[in-house]
């Protein structure tokens, strides 16, 4: 009885393998056949861009049939997870070395629905190209990122599943506020505004990172400037170095300028060289 069982269920396995197959044979077709003005693949909001029977299929995986009547707001949700799977699953097809683009959603940016919507095609696309074992990693800016972490808080599930990601500008910009902060009323603020380099409104701007090439470049300028006193005075300190970590110097600086392929080595030889000198 039990192999009978067993033959049995494989032989419901393979027909249903058969019928994925051939509905997967449709699917490709589709795709394959399916052209829209100059054969260009649109990233948009609007279902005629993705075949029928594509879009068909993966609203059914993801979501299936409709169990009771769903508002028009649930229904747009819905549409613009398939749409986003199924555009990407066109651009997979169509070429491997084609790098598509999520399509915009007409929604604003900072309201709760549309980042939950976000993360939830996110969640489905990380599921259908690396699966069950990786979490989804999605990249905001500082003012979304502070929200997401809020929504994550508030939802468990997702929690375990998605990881905000702040971006690199904000990141960097965040570095900068909280530099500019110990910085302010140290003395170097004012240096600054004595020495006539900026004036009172740009050292607030670099202080506060409301201007991130002020900033930077501000922070930048005094570090080196900060550096070459300190380096006068070691060498006060210390006349019978100079010689030694100028020779040095001018060996990384020649060892910089080498080809590719010898630079690495001789840039750490010269540059042990030059730790040596000044240990």
């Amino acid at each position: 009885m039990v192999n009978t069982m067993t033959t049995t269920d494989k032989k419901k396995e393979e027909n249903s393998m058969k019928t994925i197959y051939k509905a997967a044979q449709v699917i490709r077709k589709s795709i394959a056949t399916f052209t829209k003005e100059r054969n260009v693949l649109q990233v948009s909001s609007d279902i005629t861009d993705v075949p029928a029977e594509l879009y068909t299929m993966i609203h059914w995986i993801m979501f299936g049939p409709a169990e009771k009547l769903e508002t028009e707001k649930r229904t747009r949700v819905v549409d613009r997870a398939t749409l986003t799977v199924s555009q990407n699953i066109m651009y997979g097809f169509k070429s491997s070395a084609q790098v598509g683009a999520l399509p915009l959603l007409p929604e604003v940016a900072h309201e709760w629905s549309t980042l939950l919507t976000i993360i939830m095609q996110a969640n489905q696309l990380r599921k259908l190209a690396v699966g069950d074992d990786h979490p989804t990693v999605i990249t905001f800016d500082m003012a979304l990122y502070e929200k997401v972490v809020q929504l994550l808080d508030a939802r468990p599930d997702l929690k375990q599943m998605v990881v905000p990601r702040l971006g690199e500008l904000h990141v960097v910009m965040a570095a900068l506020r909280a530099l500019g902060a110990s910085m302010e009323n140290s003395g170097i603020d004012d240096a600054w505004m004595e020495a006539d380099v900026y004036g009172p409104a740009t050292t607030r701007q670099i202080l506060k990172c409301t201007h991130y090439k002020r900033a930077l470049h501000a922070h930048i300028y005094s570090y080196v400037a900060l550096y070459e006193m300190a380096l006068q005075e070691f060498f006060k300190d210390s006349p019978q170095l100079k010689y030694v970590c100028l020779k040095a110097t001018e060996g990384v600086e020649a060892a910089c300028s080498e080809g590719k392929d010898i630079k690495a080595e001789s840039v750490k030889q010269v540059n042990r060289t030059l730790l040596e000198a000044t240990a």
